[in-house]
């Protein structure tokens, strides 16, 4: 069976999900922060778009303990692991669902996501789709993949006139930081194989996979260079119910 790019990205993430906490360390660390940002007043009802493994939940959990809490992924494995983590709480839910293409008859008054939206066909349209289920006086507050990650990755491939399977980044609404960390690989296999380890490495559309000559070239060319140095580039936004961005 011929699988298409959306259920593609569900099996690379489902067939990670028992191990995705032990791995994804900046997606954690990008919780925590984004969770330092939404409002202090307790909302009635949220929505988590691309939950994961609960790293988001798990903090609005601890922030709003009262709140009704609704998380969806797109991957079954991933919404199983959050039930079996969240085995109790009443005020949590989970379905399966493509956050992009969310349907409902319920509006929320906080909407939530964490390195989710960058995995949309569509990220900007799915963003704004996404408002139309807030409140009127609700905010929609997530994190994505900024234009500067990888960089380093990215000019090895442009220098060497090789093909880049990276997702492209458009430009999001509602940016209110950006975020540049700096992490040490061994090299860039390990770089490379970081993505595996999480299921993120789904390339992006009618990208055409290097050769073995052609990837061995680029990691050495990469290892010369950088030494295993890699920038990630985080934006965290935020969005009014109307669809138009938050001035911070």
């Amino acid at each position: 069976m011929i699988l298409n790019r959306k259920q593609k990205i569900e099996k690379s993430f489902g067939d990670k999900a028992s191990s995705y906490s032990r791995y994804a360390i900046l997606q954690k660390e990008s919780a925590q922060k984004l969770c330092g940002f939404l409002p202090e007043n307790t909302p009635l009802n949220i929505l988590e778009i691309g939950c994961g493994t609960g790293f988001l939940t798990e903090e609005l959990q601890k922030k709003y303990p009262q709140a009704q809490i609704l998380g969806i992924d797109i991957s079954k494995q991933m919404v199983t692991a959050c039930r079996q983590k969240f085995t109790g709480y009443v005020n949590l839910n989970f379905e399966t669902d493509d956050g992009e293409y969310f349907e409902s008859d319920k509006k929320f008054d906080l909407i939530v996501s964490n390195l989710a939206v960058q995995w949309f066909g569509k990220p900007v349209t799915g963003l704004k789709h996404l408002t139309k289920f807030l409140n009127d006086n609700g905010i929609l507050f997530y994190t994505t993949i900024g234009k500067e990650s990888f960089s380093e990755w990215r000019t090895i491939l442009q220098d060497l006139e090789f093909p880049s399977g990276l997702i492209d980044s458009p430009d999001y609404s509602g940016i209110f930081l950006e975020d540049k960390k700096t992490v040490s690989y061994k090299n860039a296999l390990d770089f490379l194989k970081s993505f595996k380890k999480i299921g993120a490495h789904q390339p992006k559309e009618n990208y055409t996979p290097l050769s073995t000559k052609q990837l061995k070239k680029a990691c050495d060319t990469y290892d010369a260079a950088y030494q295993g140095k890699i920038t990630w580039h985080i934006l965290y936004g935020a969005l009014y119910s109307s669809g138009r961005a938050i001035k911070r």
